[in-house]
């Protein structure tokens, strides 16, 4: 234990432990501070698109829909796939198919490039915390992004549109 008035210490070692724990005092009072100011920030959102995409997803969540089917469309962003409506098969958290809902034909390409309802809903909360999310619109009944409208660089802006999504057995 430092005694911060020991008169048996020259001064200048008085002053440098008095100096050295008050500079402690205050680091861990910032640490603490800190701590208390990000529990209070990330406690919840102020943005109302982040809020609604969060409200929107519990929603969805609540449906328990781990088969179903819907229909994808991107439009304005520079893809092969641009304004083709895509009729997608998700099983669990993947999808199993993917055709040109006009044709019947299979999507070139892997799988993976196209999203699960879910992973919308993660598109949808970046955008909106980056602030490139200029619109969104859910599904009355099973709460799901029907329209994001994106905003970003020429070809990186665009909609994405989701619908009629059918459980399945």
């Amino acid at each position: 234990m430092v005694r911060i008035f020991d008169m048996s210490k020259p001064a200048s070692i008085k002053a440098f432990r008095w100096s050295r724990e008050m500079n402690a005092g205050f680091v861990r009072l910032g640490q603490v501070a800190l701590l208390v100011l990000g529990a209070v920030g990330c406690s919840g959102s102020t943005d109302p698109q982040t809020d609604q995409v969060t409200r929107q997803r519990a929603v969805w969540a609540s449906h328990n829909l781990s088969r179903y089917s819907y229909d994808y469309e991107l439009t304005g962003f520079f893809t092969n796939f641009t304004g083709r409506v895509i009729r997608l098969v998700v099983v669990g958290d993947t999808v199993r198919s993917a055709v040109f809902a006009a044709t019947g034909e299979s999507v070139p390409g892997p799988l993976v490039w196209f999203p699960i309802v879910d992973s919308l809903f993660a598109q949808a909360s970046r955008a909106a915390e980056n602030h490139s999310l200029t619109a969104i619109e859910f599904d009355p009944q099973l709460g799901y992004p029907v329209r994001m409208d994106l905003a970003g660089p020429p070809d990186a802006s665009g909609s994405v549109f989701a619908s009629h999504v059918q459980p399945l057995p």
